[in-house]
C-alpha cells in the first residue's frame, strides 16, 4: 500500500510548480492522477480482472465523485490562495503519517 499511494507524492511536486495557485493546482493534480490512473485499467483487465462484475460499485464510484468534484469546485471558489495552501499542506501531511503508520504496521 504505500508504495502504490503516489497521490501525495505527485501533489506535494504538482503544489510546487503553480506557485499556490488554487485552480491551476487542482486542474493539474487530476490530470496527473488520471493519467497515472489509466493505465491501470488496461493492466487489471489483461491481468484478468473482470470489469463487469463491478460495474454497479463502478457507477456509484463515477456519481460520487461526480458530486465530490461538484461540492468540491463549490469550496474551491470560497477560498483564497493562501488558505487553500495552508489546507492542502495539511492534508499532505496527514496523508504522509497516515502513510508512515501504515507502513509501521
Amino acid at each position: 500500500m504505500f508504495a502504490g499511494a503516489t497521490g501525495p507524492l505527485v501533489a506535494a511536486f504538482v503544489k510546487q510548480q503553480h506557485k499556490g495557485n488554487r485552480f491551476l493546482t487542482v486542474a493539474n493534480f487530476t490530470a496527473c492522477m488520471s493519467i497515472q490512473h489509466l493505465p491501470k485499467a488496461f493492466v487489471f483487465g489483461a491481468a484478468g480482472f473482470v470489469f463487469s462484475e463491478w460495474l454497479g460499485l463502478m457507477l456509484l464510484m463515477i456519481i460520487s465523485g461526480a458530486i465530490g468534484n461538484w461540492v468540491g469546485i463549490k469550496v474551491l471558489k470560497t477560498l483564497t490562495d493562501k488558505r487553500f495552501g495552508l489546507l492542502f499542506n495539511l492534508i499532505l501531511t496527514l496523508l504522509a503519517f497516515q502513510l508512515i503508520w501504515q507502513a509501521m504496521h
